[in-house]
């Protein structure tokens, strides 16, 4: 939690006095400026051609900040000078005249294979306050993205009006007598919508806060204000050693001091940007650790002896607090958890987040407990070092320093530590709900940690496992003043979880908690939340681990290039942070697709970078651009299908419309990774890419080209799976997915029972709602409803008619397109009826699956070592009819089994049992008298006297049973004989004598399956054959793979064909042998 500034509340009362005298010259500006309105309309004054795009982002875009995808430029970016001609390919774009110029000191942080490249934003020699233009590059020094907060300044002037001693005069009557006022360096100063101008940047100490106070160069008024402030320092990397501890003991906490203490009893204090001041006024920079600390003075020579960094808390009684250490504190000290915890918290980011936290031998990290202040007895605040030289937490006497607490404080010093934030309005809720995410997670984290406590809390932790990390209770229960905040469902507490939505504080009201900094955070954190829930539709969203989520959030820190950005800024930020890991392979497409989905569609924040006033992307391609298409693992896909076409009009369209005028256009098949290089002439154009499996729905792009000026590279995500990834699998679960084939009706029909599913029944207004639901982009689906011969309209699964949802005067058995409306459709969500061959209409179809569709297997263990499965008929083949006992033989055999062979008493009380255990009331094994009649034998010829027939069996009724089973009517496990039919109401007994024998079906044919093959191909087992199989494909008309085999004598093919992977049946291209 941050505190309010006490410049900004004096300033405001100032602006009060002089209200009047601003609306008097607000009317005077008025009536001079509708004076000139008039003048120009008059003389029809303009010229439209000073009007120009910069590479298609306009002016206000510009002035904003700016995020630009991977492959943005060819460069590879190895170091800080290719990360700098990187932004210059792209400056025009950003604004940018010169990159030398314009651009200062890098800093590099290197990220999960991510390296970023920093540059501080200069206007000639001073740096331009909160803003950077930060560029990133992957493991292979490809670029990753971009990220801008460059503000173009003009014609501002740099010479200071207001010098340093006035400036500390304008502070200091702002502040009470005993603060402290240090006056900084100049800086450029336009954040919060704030014109360019030239600053004296302040820092004030008071009562134990800190405030940065930026006050005009020019005329000497306070221009912005932040609080909770601590000034730059250097620092290097070491190890942990540092957390100081102190306990208020319910005392008033007054004032901190920062100190260096020599062995020679020389003592320096910290004043600002980094530098300290000895008693005599000389100034000096540090160099070294906090242990070991060596001072520079301005002509750069070191002072011979080294120093340790100094920390003090004074209270309204003691003059000074000493810090209690680890060594000083018992296990049943009171103290001791609130030391345990921030350990804690330090361990967190350092051994999982890998950031070389604060507290380290170079870092102090300070601890206040029980402080009794009025400002601070219920809350929690910290203050930060812009350099990770320390951070100072405060928690108040009647808040519990507990994990989430204390990593909520500990996260602000992070994040302000890498990315600079300042804690006002969209800003300032963006970092509370860094701090609620964070400050969940650590302690979620703490709680499952496989580590002792007490034992190792002082050493190194392991790295957690990841699927340690788990999201536990969703909400964090500790006040912030107003309500209690939810991450789960923050509208019970009264907080919003949608941008500009119910509950939503006004962000311009600075009186009003900053505005809303501890409210509209929810609408963020509750997004994180929703990204680690199961998803609704699992076919197009995965959700994320807890660690993924710490991962994305802690790494989207880098790619924030300003200090005042807003949610929107921050939704692309994020966003294209996690489209850089899903090109790392540490996040899916669909994972992909939940952040932007959450962050997007759920909280309603606005994509408005690079967007034109119809909010379409305004990003330009070269005409000889590179487009880089990821599948759904994050590599480059291989199988997409590509159209693109010039739009025949000056502005880029709101939506999809097929009735666009489109001039000329061109498709490409794409069956290879690699990127696409375009080859267009300068326009505005269409980029449709189709999954060729249809499978998932197309993605539609518009861009424009520009001849030279454009990006040279651009991503698409559609999430499509290469040509080597399976197929769509259902899960055995009931389930449904949207596929987006153009297809009649009987089509859809066959390629979901293909895939062992049905077209979708819809027969309940709870499944009509899920549909809904499912169907994001309100597309006009088939569903498995249609008229029969009587006129009646039924489902193909032939559930009861009971639910219905047509739309108003539907169906009318009318079309102008097709006649014969006998089908069914959702459009998107009322029903029509149209004909079977109406595909101009119509985006897709609905597939569903039942809980039971898929071919249940269920093993039994337990005979002497062996495996048994029970199979029964897929609702696939229902309508194909059953199968027989020797085709469920084959099935067995395929497997690397055979039907069950029941040898005794015991066994077969085994089978039984299990079969009724399983539901099951009929059941095939393999014993058989199919030749010769009266001859029952075993499949795999074993020989033995063990038979169980039931009384008055076998009697080969009707001529035609010549299989045993166990039979329903039959209830002690005696035998039945019958006629060897499998159908929905019958199971079929597999068996492995070595349960190692049992085949799991991989991408390719072993050799025992190979050999059946040639046998279903009429090949006769005496003939020395060669038998070649070939990559398996995949056949889109069956929804299946299959491979292709060829049986070949002395070198001739003399028997082949396509067989299904899975099942090893027959398929396509059958060449059956023949005897010459």
């Amino acid at each position: 939690m941050e505190k309010k500034s006490k410049a900004s509340k004096v300033h405001r009362k100032n602006r009060q006095k002089s209200r009047v005298w601003i609306f008097i010259l607000a009317g005077m500006v008025l009536l001079f400026l509708g004076i000139i309105l008039v003048l120009l309309m008059a003389g029809n004054i303009s010229d439209d051609s000073e009007a120009r795009e910069v590479s298609g982002i306009n002016s206000t875009s510009r002035l904003n900040s700016a995020i630009l995808p991977a492959h943005f430029t060819e460069r590879k970016i190895t170091d800080s000078a290719s990360a700098k001609a990187a932004i210059n390919d792209a400056a025009e774009v950003l604004g940018i005249t010169s990159v030398d110029d314009e651009l200062g000191a890098v800093e590099c942080n290197t990220v999960w294979g991510d390296t970023y490249y920093s540059f501080q934003q200069m206007y000639h020699g001073i740096p331009v306050y909160g803003r950077k233009v930060i560029v990133s590059a992957d493991a292979n020094s490809d670029a990753a993205l971009l990220s801008s907060g460059f503000y173009p300044i003009k014609n501002l002037s740099i010479e200071p009006k207001i010098t340093k001693d006035d400036v500390k005069k304008i502070a200091a009557g702002l502040y009470s007598d005993n603060a402290v006022v240090c006056v900084g360096n100049l800086v450029i100063f336009s954040l919060s919508d704030t014109e360019p101008a030239l600053t004296w940047r302040v820092s004030v100490k008071e009562n134990g806060s800190m405030e940065t106070v930026f006050v005009s160069a020019t005329d000497g008024k306070i221009v912005e204000t932040f609080s909770n402030d601590l000034e730059e320092s250097e620092a290097d990397d070491s190890c942990f050693t540092n957390v100081l501890f102190y306990d208020a003991e319910n005392q008033k906490v007054e004032s901190a001091e920062l100190k260096i203490v020599f062995d020679d009893k020389t003592v320096v204090e910290y004043a600002e940007d980094g530098k300290f001041v000895s008693s005599d006024n000389h100034q000096y920079t540090t160099n070294g650790y906090w242990n070991d600390i060596t001072l520079i003075d301005r002509n750069g020579e070191i002072y011979k002896k080294n120093g340790k960094g100094e920390f003090s808390i004074y209270t309204d009684t003691d003059s000074t607090m000493p810090a209690l250490t680890d060594a000083s504190l018992e296990k049943d000290n009171i103290s001791q958890p609130a030391f345990i915890n921030i350990l804690a918290v330090c361990n967190f980011y350092r051994d999982v987040l890998k950031y070389d936290a604060f507290g380290d031998s170079n870092r102090a990290l300070a601890l206040v407990i029980n402080d009794q202040n009025d400002y601070a007895a219920e809350n929690a605040w910290s203050a930060w070092g812009e350099s990770k030289i320390f951070t100072l937490i405060y928690v108040g006497s009647k808040r519990p320093p507990t994990i989430d607490v204390l990593g909520h404080e500990y996260t602000h010093a992070v994040e302000r530590s890498i990315s600079h934030l300042e804690g006002k309005g969209e800003t300032g809720a963006l970092m509370e709900a860094y701090g609620d995410i964070m400050g969940e997670i650590i302690t979620d984290w703490y709680n499952n940690s496989p580590k002792a406590v007490y034992p190792d809390i002082f050493k190194h932790w392991d790295t957690p496992l990841e699927n340690s990390l788990e999201w536990l209770d969703g909400d964090i229960p500790w006040s912030v003043g107003m309500n209690e905040r939810s991450l789960a469902n923050p509208q019970i507490n009264g907080l919003p979880t949608t941008y500009h939505g119910e509950n939503w504080r006004d962000t311009k009201k600075s009186n009003d908690d900053e505005g809303g900094v501890h409210s509209n955070c929810t609408v963020i954190s509750h997004a994180a939340y929703l990204m680690t829930q199961p998803s609704v539709d699992e076919t197009k969203y995965e959700s994320l681990s807890t660690y993924d989520l710490a991962q994305l959030f802690y790494k989207a820190l880098y790619g924030i290039s300003k200090s005042d950005t807003n949610f929107s800024e921050f939704r692309n930020v994020l966003t294209y942070t996690a489209y850089s890991m899903c090109q790392a392979g540490m996040l899916t497409a669909k994972q992909v697709a939940m952040v932007d989905w959450a962050i997007g569609t759920k909280a309603g924040i606005p994509n408005s970078l690079f967007l034109d006033e119809n909010e379409n992307s305004v990003v330009s391609l070269d005409g000889q651009a590179k487009l880089y298409v990821y599948a759904d693992d994050g590599t480059l896909c291989d199988n997409y299908d590509l159209h693109i076409a010039r739009l025949d009009m000056d502005a880029l369209p709101v939506e999809y419309d097929e009735n666009l005028q489109r001039t000329v256009s061109y498709d490409y098949s794409v069956r290879k990774a690699d990127a696409f290089q375009i080859d267009l002439t300068p326009g505005n154009y269409e980029f449709v890419l189709t999954d060729p499996s249809g499978q998932e729905p197309s993605e539609i792009e518009y861009l424009r080209i520009l001849e030279n000026d454009g990006l040279k590279g651009y991503p698409f995500y559609p999430g499509f799976k290469n040509s080597n990834d399976p197929p769509f699998e259902p899960s055995g679960e009931h389930q449904y997915k949207i596929f987006y084939d153009t297809l009649t009706w009987e089509e859809a029909k066959s390629a979901c029972e293909a895939m062992g599913g049905h077209l979708a029944t819809i027969t309940s207004q709870e499944e009509q709602k899920m549909i809904e639901s499912l169907n994001t982009q309100n597309s006009k689906l088939w569903i498995g409803s249609y008229k029969n011969s009587a006129g009646q309209w039924c489902w193909v699964t032939g559930e009861p008619w009971k639910y219905q949802n047509w739309g108003d005067g539907e169906p009318n058995n009318s079309s102008n397109v097709v006649a014969d409306e006998s089908c069914v459709a959702v459009w998107p969500v009322k029903w029509n009826d149209l004909a079977n061959s109406n595909t101009y209409e119509q985006s897709g179809y609905i597939c569903e699956w039942e809980a039971s569709n898929a071919a249940e297997e269920t093993q039994v263990e337990g005979y002497t070592g062996h495996l048994y499965e029970f199979y029964t008929l897929p609702e696939s083949e229902w309508e194909s009819g059953p199968i027989t006992w020797q085709q469920a033989e084959r099935r067995c055999e395929w497997k690397g089994g055979h039907l069950a062979v029941i040898e005794s008493s015991t066994e077969n009380f085994l089978l039984y049992s299990a079969m009724k255990a399983k539901g099951y009331e009929n059941a095939y094994f393999g014993f058989s008298d199919e030749s010769p009649e009266g001859n029952w034998k075993w499949v795999d010829g074993t020989s033995t006297a063990y038979t169980n027939w039931h009384s008055g069996e076998p009697n080969n009724q009707d001529g035609i049973e010549h299989y045993a089973m166990f039979y329903e009517k039959f209830q002690d496990g005696t035998w039945n004989d019958a006629d060897g039919i499998i159908d929905a109401g019958c199971a079929y007994i597999c068996e492995w004598d070595d349960p190692t024998d049992k085949i799991s079906q991989g991408d390719s044919f072993t050799d025992q399956q190979l050999r059946i093959i040639a046998k279903d191909l009429g090949v006769p087992d005496d003939l020395n054959v060669e038998i070649k199989q070939y990559p398996k494909t995949y056949w889109k008309a069956a929804g299946l793979w299959d491979i292709y085999v060829e049986v070949l004598l002395d070198g001739k093919v003399i028997a082949s064909g396509s067989f299904d992977v899975e099942t090893g049946e027959m398929g396509r291209n059958i060449y059956i042998y023949s005897p010459i």
